[in-house]
């Protein structure tokens, strides 16, 4: 069963949904996301960003951890009644965008003002499918971060991921995952 791993509502399980349509980020995967995030780049988020979010895992993680506010991003009609179930869990600001397409993103996060800027992005893609560039790529030209923002990506070791206007931080391979830590080029 999946369950939040730390911060306020650790313990707390999280549905997910039937079949292989999601791979949700394991509790030891997204403890060692947490640990970099917070022990060795001293990132305290206040404002996150979940693409790709399924279950809504991440996000509902940073949630637990302190962060104030999440927008989740999910399009899968099935994924989407889950990651509404898992967000009764929360007392914090959320909102949840369902849309497939990333060229859509950015406008509809902007409208979320009370949110802007990102600090904390996730992105979880459905592996070897090429949609970190593509997502970001869309969202380039919207003013969503904040001066210091981490974008962690999750993908298959066999992936790697160049966005311009971000630079690498960390790579760590964990089994059949790999995880991307990038920081918002000044």
């Amino acid at each position: 069963m999946l369950r939040i791993s730390g911060g306020e509502w650790k313990g707390h399980p999280l549905k997910s949904p039937k079949g292989s349509e999601t791979r949700p980020t394991s509790a030891f995967l997204r403890e060692s996301i947490f640990n970099t995030l917070q022990n060795a780049m001293g990132l305290e988020p206040r404002s996150v960003l979940d693409l790709f979010s399924g279950t809504g895992a991440l996000g509902i993680e940073a949630l637990s951890r302190g962060a104030e506010k999440a927008v989740f991003v999910e399009s899968s009609p099935q994924t989407l009644k889950v990651l509404e179930q898992n967000l009764q869990v929360p007392n914090r600001s959320t909102r949840v965008i369902r849309e497939a397409d990333p060229k859509k993103w950015g406008k509809m996060l902007m409208s979320f003002d009370s949110y802007l800027p990102f600090d904390l992005i996730f992105c979880d893609p459905p592996y070897n499918k090429g949609w970190i560039p593509k997502a970001f790529k869309a969202l380039e030209n919207f003013p969503l971060w904040s001066d210091r923002c981490i974008l962690v990506a999750e993908m298959s070791p066999k992936e790697s991921v160049e966005l311009e206007n971000w630079k690498l931080l960390k790579e760590k391979v964990h089994g059949d995952s790999k995880v991307v830590f990038l920081e918002r080029k000044a």
